[in-house]
């Protein structure tokens, strides 16, 4: 997966009927089918499987919208936080809400590659407060 920085991340992936690895690290939730995966949520975590498991709201959101594959990228806490943001900037996941629409004041310029692709115009919010999920 390519950020908005340009920069490339090497995630492992497995069809979200394996088990979700317990490790700290950042996560796609992604559709697969018939041609690229589709990214639908980005989000990290200090143990992935923990905070999916404590996902259902957003575990079924991302069913709806086709969710087969996980995937995952192990990094320390401040990389997560930097790798999530430009992940949800550059490929802005349809689950990631409002934040991934919003750009920083200090982001670079999105290339073609960055920019949206057909039929991820649809929008899903979730209820209730996601912090506690650390996404």
């Amino acid at each position: 997966w390519r950020g908005l920085s340009g920069r490339s991340y090497g995630f492992i992936y497995a069809p979200m009927l394996a088990r979700a690895p317990h490790a700290a690290g950042v996560y796609l939730l992604a559709a697969h089918g018939g041609g690229l995966p589709l990214p639908l949520f980005v989000g990290e975590a200090e143990d992935i499987a923990a905070t999916l498991a404590a996902s259902a709201p957003l575990l079924a959101s991302a069913h709806g919208l086709g969710l087969t594959h996980l995937h995952s990228f192990a990094a320390d806490p401040v990389s997560r936080a930097r790798i999530r943001a430009d992940l949800v900037h550059g490929l802005r996941p349809p689950l990631n809400g409002a934040a991934a629409r919003v750009l920083p004041p200090d982001a670079p310029a999105a290339s073609p590659a960055t920019t949206a692709r057909p039929g991820w115009g649809k929008e899903l919010l979730l209820s209730g407060d996601p912090a506690p999920l650390k996404h």
